[in-house]
C-alpha cells in the first residue's frame, strides 16, 4: 500500500470520545495522481482542503447512506436495477423564469429505480431535523412551482414522487401534518419516511397505515 494516499479529517464521527470514534476519510492529492498514474484520463480538481461543518457532513453521509442502502437493494436482487442516481449538483433542475431569470431547484439527490418492471422516479429531500418546518413548506413549494411548469413531465412523462427523508416518528408526523395543512392541493406530491423505512418504501413494503 503506498503511503500519504488517505488522509482524514480531525472530526471523528460521533464527536470526542463518542460514537464509533470512526474517521471520515479521503484521498489525498498524492493519491490522486498516483490514481492519474493507472487511469490518465482521470480528471483532478486541485481544491483547498477544509473542514466541512458537522450539518454538512451529517447531510452528506445520510444522503450517502440513501445509496448504499439501494446499492444492497440491488445486490439483494430487491430491486431490479439502480437506473440513475445523482447526487448534487447533476441532480439540480434549471430554468428561466418569465423574466429570463435563471432558477434553480436543488434536491439532495435523484433515483430512478426498476421494480418490477416499472420504472419508479425520486427527488430526495433529507431531513436532519435541524431546519424550521417553515423552510420544508418553503422547499416543498419549490417543487409545486417547478411541477407546474410541466418541464419534467415533457420529458420523462412523469413528475418524480418528491421523498422527505426524516430522522424519526415525530419529525415524519409534523412534516406530514404541515403538508397537508399547508399544500392540499399538492400533497400527493409528497411522501414523507423515515430513514429506517427507506429501504422498505424503495420495494413496496410499507402499508397505507405506516405511509399515513
Amino acid at each position: 500500500m503506498k503511503k500519504d494516499i488517505f488522509g482524514h479529517l480531525d472530526r471523528r464521527i460521533g464527536g470526542v470520545r463518542a460514537g464509533s470514534g470512526s474517521f471520515v476519510w479521503m484521498i489525498s492529492t498524492k493519491g490522486l495522481k498516483w490514481l492519474k498514474h493507472f487511469k490518465p484520463s482521470l480528471a483532478i480538481a486541485r481544491q483547498n482542503h477544509y473542514e466541512p461543518t458537522w450539518h454538512h457532513l451529517e447531510h452528506t453521509l445520510a444522503i450517502s447512506e440513501i445509496y448504499v442502502q439501494l446499492t444492497e437493494l440491488k445486490n439483494k436482487h430487491l430491486v431490479q436495477s439502480i437506473d440513475k442516481f445523482q447526487f448534487e449538483p447533476n441532480c439540480w433542475r434549471g430554468w428561466l423564469d418569465s423574466y429570463a431569470g435563471r432558477m434553480i431547484l436543488k434536491p439532495d439527490c435523484y433515483i430512478e429505480i426498476s421494480l418490477d418492471n416499472y420504472l419508479y422516479n425520486y427527488f430526495v429531500e433529507v431531513d436532519k431535523n435541524t431546519e424550521s418546518l417553515a423552510r420544508v413548506i418553503n422547499k416543498s413549494k419549490q417543487y409545486i412551482r417547478y411541477y407546474n411548469l410541466n418541464i419534467e413531465q415533457k420529458e420523462t412523462g412523469v413528475f418524480p414522487l418528491v421523498l422527505w427523508v426524516v430522522p424519526d416518528e415525530k419529525r415524519k408526523l409534523a412534516i406530514e401534518q404541515r403538508i397537508q395543512k399547508e399544500l392540499q392541493d399538492y400533497w400527493e406530491l409528497f411522501q414523507v419516511i423515515t430513514l429506517d423505512d427507506f429501504k422498505d418504501f424503495m420495494v413496496g413494503g410499507i402499508t397505507d397505515e405506516q405511509a399515513d
